[in-house]
């Protein structure tokens, strides 16, 4: 992993420290990833097409993206892919003072010496303050799975994954005020709301991250 934020959890190689002015953050949907996914020739995304979402969201705030983004070398495909949500530690932690860390991640590509490319969705930590970024796709030890709690969210399609994304774009925070666990918790509340989890499942990531109340 190109490097860790001690204090957060966040994945991330390096601070980013182009943050908003802006108190609160409403982070809309943004354009879909046709430019960072690995297509099949005969499924490209045209010029046209993107030109077109361009100009329709031309107005809409989108995430910045990740500082150390691989996102264009080791995109997204077509396939399905398993889904996990990760969790700091192994082991849930009562200390409001220093809340678990908690991310969402599917794998965009293994490489040599047990790394792997991780898609990630976070609310991530800057210091004081906090931003969504995307696209965030990371080098990452394969060794953070036996370090962190991971919970399957299971098998998800491109499709469903986009949709994931999405969602994520569209989650409400306060820069200042908001942490990983709240964003998380409104990220997954959506996604049962859209059936891409179940609410039983919902419930068992409340209960052994935890995630706060609503």
């Amino acid at each position: 992993m190109d490097k860790k934020d001690g204090g957060s959890g966040a994945l991330r190689p390096q601070d980013n420290c182009g943050h908003s002015t802006s108190g609160i953050v409403v982070a809309h949907r943004r354009i879909k990833r046709v430019q960072h996914r690995s297509y099949p020739d005969n499924q490209k995304s045209s010029s046209t097409t993107l030109t077109k979402l361009l100009h329709t969201m031309s107005t809409t705030p989108i995430p910045t993206r990740g500082s150390g983004d691989l996102s264009q070398m080791y995109g997204d495909d077509w396939s399905n892919k398993e889904v996990f949500l990760q969790a700091t530690g192994l082991h849930k932690d009562s200390d409001h003072s220093n809340p678990r860390h908690v991310l969402i991640y599917w794998v965009n590509a293994a490489l040599s010496g047990g790394i792997e490319v991780w898609d990630i969705t976070q609310l991530e930590m800057h210091g004081h303050w906090h931003q969504y970024h995307y696209p965030n796709a990371l080098k990452v030890n394969t060794r953070e799975r036996s370090r962190n709690q991971t919970i399957s969210l299971g098998i998800f399609t491109s499709e469903q994954r986009e949709q994931l994304l999405e969602l994520a774009a569209d989650v409400e925070y306060d820069q200042i005020t908001t942490e990983s666990r709240g964003w998380m918790r409104n990220l997954l509340a959506k996604m049962v709301e859209e059936k891409l989890i179940t609410h039983r499942l919902f419930n068992t990531i409340r209960e052994n991250v935890p995630l706060p109340s609503a």
